[in-house]
């Protein structure tokens, strides 16, 4: 029984760093289509115009929204981001996908940290599931750190 229990602790204590890599890996990917899809109608957005972007309609001031989730190992804790998300597109799969496996990896292994898992898991818990996720960023916002980093010289 003793053995049983052991291998279950380990198994959740892995859990969420193994999830968190493959969900991590899918959160890049879906963020550089976001972003080139910015950088391919920068002119338009920048003019006001009202796009199409994965089913829901995307402009300059276009809320964006992302999720948080954490995993930890006793003494360690470890937060992430998930991709950024359009607020109005947040009906999507992808995005509810997202909401549920953020949630998922910090209620499974979030809370194990000594003392910041407990913090992280409650705070993320409750900014993704009660405030839809951290709504910080417009596509104005993004547009300007491109136009920002175009502008540094390459050295």
């Amino acid at each position: 029984m003793g053995t049983v229990l052991i291998i279950a602790l380990i198994a959740l204590l892995a859990a969420g760093p193994i999830m968190s890599v493959s969900f991590g890996k899918r959160q890049e990917e879906n963020n550089r289509k976001l972003i080139a899809f910015i950088m391919e109608n920068y002119n338009e957005l920048a003019g006001g115009a009202i796009l199409t972007y994965e089913g829901a309609p995307i402009g300059y001031n276009s809320q964006l929204t992302r999720f948080r989730y954490c995993y930890s190992y006793i003494a360690m804790t470890s937060t992430r981001s998930s991709a950024l998300y359009l607020v109005e597109g947040l009906d999507g799969d992808e995005a509810k996908n997202a909401k549920l496996t953020c949630q998922l990896i910090t209620a499974l292994s979030g809370w194990w940290g000594i003392p910041w898992g407990i913090v992280y898991s409650i705070q993320f818990l409750f900014s993704n599931g009660v405030k839809n996720g951290t709504n910080d960023d417009t596509v104005g916002d993004i547009m300007q750190r491109i136009r920002s980093a175009e502008e540094i010289p390459n050295s």
